[in-house]
């Protein structure tokens, strides 16, 4: 198990999260926030696939471990804006060292705006999604959370410039001799997170 990605079409995405009046409140907002003119029509087709039904028929791809996708979203956290070491749980020694190795490599911080797009979204229970809208803020209806997919997109990629990473090599060794490599984790997170967002700017990425 662990946190999986989704593809699916944006009215489908609509269709299966939303009653009909939320349906009209996501399109309006999509409308007035969108930095581009909003393509709407794309969202108001009827479904073809029952996707409550068929969830398989869709492309997905496991990012990794909750623990493993926590680990990077705490150290773009880190980055971004900080992190309080005084708020982690006393039970949380992986994230805790997590920060330690991020530190010792890493003694900056980076103005990256589109980092919010991924630091608020859920990571289970599939009340959340990438959808194929640019805009600046996330945002939530009915519990679910909205991000912008070439926002978020971009926001990974600024984090792999400033830690200097490439986001299309290989994946790296996460262990050596017994001992886990943070670091490792948290590129192998964001490379493939990365790729699979940006594969298809036309569709919603639903997180489960």
């Amino acid at each position: 198990m662990g946190l999986k990605v989704v593809r699916v079409p944006p009215n489908e995405f609509l269709r299966w999260s939303f009653d009909e009046d939320d349906r009209r409140t996501v399109l309006n907002l999509l409308r007035e926030m969108s930095e581009t003119p909003f393509a709407a029509a794309a969202w108001k087709r009827e479904p073809s696939t029952p996707m409550r039904d068929f969830p398989d028929a869709y492309p997905s791809q496991r990012v990794g471990s909750y623990t493993a996708y926590g680990v990077f979203v705490l150290l773009l956290e880190e980055l971004t804006v900080g992190v309080d070491d005084r708020l982690l749980e006393e039970d949380e020694d992986i994230e805790r060292a997590a920060l330690h190795a991020f530190r010792e490599t890493y003694a900056t911080r980076a103005e990256i705006p589109e980092a919010r797009q991924i630091l608020e979204m859920p990571d289970s229970g599939g009340s959340g999604a990438y959808v194929p809208v640019p805009f600046g803020e996330p945002l939530e209806v009915s519990g679910v959370t909205l991000a912008s997919l070439p926002a978020a997109v971009r926001g990974i990629q600024a984090f792999a410039d400033v830690l200097s990473f490439d986001l299309y090599a290989e994946c790296e060794p996460e262990r050596s001799e017994g001992a886990w490599l943070p670091l490792g984790t948290m590129r192998n997170v964001a490379r493939t997170l990365f790729r699979f967002l940006s594969e298809d700017d036309s569709m919603a990425v639903q997180v489960e």
